[in-house]
């Protein structure tokens, strides 16, 4: 009896190794880098196998089980980048109110004459608002800077032989942001950084 199981071990081990005999595949990448693609991969392979790319291709040396994985995660992962638009509105309100109370009158001593006098009172309230609104296309992943400001002029003096110069210098008064929009399913996260 135990000749028999002693026979059977030989075999068995090698129905072993055919099993998890490793192949090499290669998978040309049509939107993404392959090194952008590979980080999500690495975590699926087994300890003895391996993930190398070459240009646009992904080369993997591995089992039957892992290569399914891969062509199966591919067509979500190779997928188009996709152009979101960012739109940035800033609204700014104001309000103002403007008054005014003015007398004027004429007074005349006299028989026959009526004194009149006259009296002005005025009251002007108005609001004002403007809408400033940016736009622009930013690939998914790609980070964009948003900006508001104003241009404002500063005195600029110079020092020449017998006297000063002066004159008005232009300078861009900034603030703003970075955001990175990622598409999660159907939606769009953006990571926004002020700096």
């Amino acid at each position: 009896m135990k000749k028999r199981y002693l026979f059977l071990l030989p075999l068995l081990l090698l129905a072993l190794q055919t099993a998890r005999a490793d192949r090499i595949e290669t998978y040309p990448l049509q939107h993404r880098s392959a090194d952008e693609v590979m980080q999500t991969l690495r975590p699926l392979l087994q300890p003895d196998e391996a993930l190398t790319s070459s240009g646009n291709l992904l080369i993997l040396r591995a089992g039957d089980a892992t290569h399914e994985q891969v062509k199966r995660l591919l067509p979500q992962l190779d997928r188009p980048l996709a152009q979101l638009r960012i739109s940035v509105r800033q609204l700014q309100r104001g309000q103002a109110d403007d008054r005014q109370i003015g007398t004027r009158g004429d007074i005349r001593v006299g028989t026959g004459q009526d004194a009149s006098i006259e009296f002005e009172a005025r009251s002007r309230q108005y609001s004002t608002e403007r809408e400033n609104a940016q736009s622009l296309l930013v690939r998914e992943g790609d980070e964009a800077w948003i900006s508001t400001g104003e241009d404002r002029p500063y005195p600029v003096v110079g020092l020449v032989p017998g006297g000063a110069i002066g004159g008005v210098s232009w300078r861009a008064v900034r603030s703003g942001f970075l955001v990175r929009p990622r598409l999660q399913g159907d939606r769009v996260l953006l990571d926004v950084s002020v700096i």
